[in-house]
């Protein structure tokens, strides 16, 4: 839409022009540059900031000749480039009110769990059950950090393993490379349950297909380093909100990240831009 209200304004302006019939070229710059500029007063005038930008900006392009008019822009720039980051602060400040408020959300169905190393959040109707003492798979993910775990667990043996989700709906599927056996991430629990504990870059993608393949019918399945299916468990509904709740708190807090990165630097550049429109108020006559 913004494109389509700046082309108009272009085309209606060089059209102006070649009716005006000017005696040169440059006197016909100078009217065309005076008409965009008028034009970008107005959408100024509505808060239109980045349209009113594009058009100074077409200006110094289309009318290099009208130089009195292109100083009369360059000078509108500052105060235009402030309206547009004001709006852009607004919109990033909302933006991260509604990922903080998800968290808020998100966080009201899980708890912290207390663990050797460190806490961790778990699903909350899941506290309690951890890989290794029941088949599936389930996520964990650090109380300060944004540290994502997968944690899977099925019958198996002292082997290495690729875990793999499927969906037999869809007929997708996400698996990790092989792990080898090492009796700690690789072990078998008490309860005789082969238990892999993924590291956070192997564990991100199955919560992001778990996350995206919720309704679906998905399968645990633990390979070997060969191909062969060493074991296949049905992955259930709790234990699918569980992966997939956690993934979604990993991504509202990267969000909240961004978001707060994404608004200091927009105050800065707001205040650049004000030391900028002083600078020119103070060099006017």
């Amino acid at each position: 839409m913004c494109n389509a209200i700046i082309k108009n304004i272009i085309v209606g302006v060089a059209a102006a022009g070649i009716l005006a019939g000017c005696s040169s070229e440059a006197e016909r710059q100078k009217q065309n540059a005076e008409r965009l500029l008028d034009s970008a007063k107005m959408l100024k005038s509505e808060s239109l900031y980045a349209e009113a930008l594009e058009v100074v900006d077409a200006i110094d392009s289309l009318c290099p000749l009208a130089v009195d008019v292109r100083k009369q822009s360059h000078v509108m720039k500052p105060e235009m480039m402030m309206g547009v980051t004001t709006q852009e602060i607004s919109y990033t400040d909302s933006m991260l009110s509604v990922a903080a408020l998800k968290g808020d959300s998100l966080m009201k169905l899980l708890s912290t769990v207390k663990a050797p190393y460190e806490p961790y959040l778990a699903y909350t109707p899941l506290k309690g059950v951890s890989g290794g003492s029941d088949a599936g798979i389930y996520a964990q993910l650090s109380v300060q950090g944004l540290v994502y775990h997968v944690v899977a667990a099925a019958k198996g043996g002292k082997s290495a393993v690729s875990v793999k989700i499927t969906d037999s709906v869809t007929g997708d599927c996400a698996a990790t490379a092989p792990i080898g056996y090492d009796g700690e991430r690789n072990r078998v629990g008490s309860s005789g349950l082969q238990t892999i504990t993924l590291t956070e870059a192997e564990s991100a993608p199955l919560g992001e297909f778990v996350a995206a393949h919720r309704g679906g019918e998905l399968t645990l399945v633990f390979e070997s380093s060969e191909g062969k299916v060493l074991s296949k468990v049905p992955i259930s509904t709790v234990q699918k909100d569980g992966v997939a709740t956690l993934y979604a708190l990993l991504e509202q807090r990267r969000d909240v990240n961004k978001y707060r990165i994404r608004l200091e630097h927009l105050n800065r550049k707001l205040e650049v831009l004000r030391n900028q429109l002083g600078e020119f108020a103070d060099s006017e006559p």
